[in-house]
């Protein structure tokens, strides 16, 4: 991804009452036991597959191995329970092999079939809920981008320190999905202007496995020089004797704020490291949700139709042991589905097996951090920090809540646990973005290019 073409840096409610009627309390009984039958009703239907209530923070219901996708889902079994109850109606004389298709028509026929299948391709809720999750991951506020608007506000006196710090915030928003998948371009990262050569040489040779960490501590670096100097300011202010003040008395941020911003940057590191498990919801799932339902359905009318109704003789179990081997089939066949749900991505792009874009995400996040520091700034004169200040004053937490003392540690220890590796993001961030062309830097030589830049 050349320069030209992407984005660089550059440059209260009123208090209810207390008393309630007689009347009001039947009614709201009322109204608990509707809301229970529903409830019930909701579970019964989400226990069985049918939906996914709103309550549902992932876009796909089943989670685990495939066995355990098969061992815990209800429909399997109620599928297969529909199948015993035709093979003992028929072992036990109620009904004869011949008129098990008319009698099964009635109930399931191929038009039901099919539009059983449409009504639940379409009204389940798992793509939607899967949309709903991207536009939010890509839409809804960020603490990064809270703390970016903070940092505009108040450090009105210090434009350097704002492009600063909220270049530093959008260099840690990039380093996280790279984190993801242990590829770094950082020719990218220095074309866009959101780190220089010698921030690059110093992240590269940090240690931990995650390094948009590092901009993160820089900023919040920035943040503790900006407050301490203003400190220093008015101390060297107030040991002036009064005669030689000259000028109004400097301005000091308030701590609270301080500390506000700084845990709004610490918020916005929490959620890069939540967005891993964002990313963990693929396309591909979502494909073999679909998928599994088809050959559910399928699988039931075949079933019906040609697996009880065709042996001439009663007693001939044998015979039907064809369905049997039917069930396991479709079992290997789901083992697969992942395979095919793969390559159905492939029409939709590289990466559309990621719940967002991660590229465009960033690019659209920049774009808004830069329109954000262009916006002018308003006079004191004409918006004084007065409200704000008040604002933020009766959001402090009650007096001697403030000191934390941090529990007893035990034995140090060292832990084996290494993050994994999202190969296919890696193949998506690797196809798009360029590479460095001296590679990774390891060792010695990581040390003594650090030395040297």
């Amino acid at each position: 991804m050349s320069s030209g073409n992407s984005i660089t840096w550059n440059s209260e409610a009123p208090a209810m009452a207390t008393s309630q009627k007689p009347r009001e309390r039947s009614i709201g009984k009322l109204d608990n036991a509707v809301l229970r039958r529903k409830h019930l009703a909701m579970n019964f239907a989400k226990a069985i597959g049918f939906i996914e209530g709103p309550q549902s923070i992932h876009a796909f219901s089943f989670h685990g191995t495939i066995l355990e996708i098969l061992m815990y889902d209800v429909k399997l079994y109620v599928y297969i329970g529909w199948m015993l109850f035709w093979l003992i109606l028929r072992h036990a004389g109620v009904i004869t092999p011949e008129a098990i298709p008319d009698v099964a028509s009635r109930y399931i026929g191929y038009s039901q079939a099919v539009l059983s299948f449409l009504l639940v391709f379409f009204l389940n809720s798992t793509y939607t809920e899967f949309k709903d999750m991207g536009r939010a991951a890509v839409g809804g506020p960020t603490p990064a981008s809270t703390a970016a608007v903070m940092v505009k506000v108040f450090f009105k006196d210090d434009p350097h320190l704002q492009e600063r710090v909220i270049r530093l915030i959008n260099a840690s928003h990039y380093l996280s999905w790279m984190d993801l998948c242990k590829y770094y371009s950082w020719i990218e990262l220095e074309e866009r202007g959101l780190l220089t050569k010698e921030e690059i040489a110093v992240i590269r040779v940090s240690e931990g496995a995650k390094k948009f960490r590092v901009p993160m501590v820089w900023a919040v670096e920035e943040l503790a020089a900006y407050a301490r100097k203003q400190d220093e300011i008015l101390e060297d202010w107030l040991d002036l004797p009064r005669e030689k003040r000259v000028g109004r008395r400097p301005a000091v941020l308030d701590k609270f704020l301080m500390t506000r911003i700084i845990d709004y940057i610490n918020d916005g590191r929490t959620s890069f490291n939540g967005q891993f498990i964002q990313r963990g919801v693929l396309v591909p799932e979502l494909y073999t949700h679909m998928v599994f339902w088809l050959m559910t359905v399928v699988l039931l009318v075949l079933g019906v139709y040609a697996g009880i109704g065709t042996e001439a003789d009663v007693d001939e179990v044998s015979n039907q042991s064809w369905w049997i081997g039917g069930y396991m089939v479709v079992v290997v066949s789901f083992l697969g589905v992942f395979d095919v749900a793969i390559a159905l991505r492939e029409p939709f792009g590289l990466d559309a097996g990621l719940d967002i874009d991660p590229l465009v995400f960033v690019e659209s996040t920049i774009v808004g951090h830069k329109a954000l520091l262009k916006l002018p700034t308003m006079l004191g004169s004409e918006q004084t920090c007065r409200p704000t200040y008040d604002l933020w004053q009766r959001s402090k937490t009650a007096e001697g809540h403030a000191d934390f003392i941090p529990p007893a540690r035990g034995a140090a220890y060292t832990s084996s646990y290494s993050f994994p590796v999202n190969q296919e993001m890696r193949e998506m961030l690797s196809s798009r973005l360029p590479k460095d062309e001296d590679g990774p830097l390891l060792g010695a030589a990581a040390e003594e290019r650090a030395s040297s830049a």
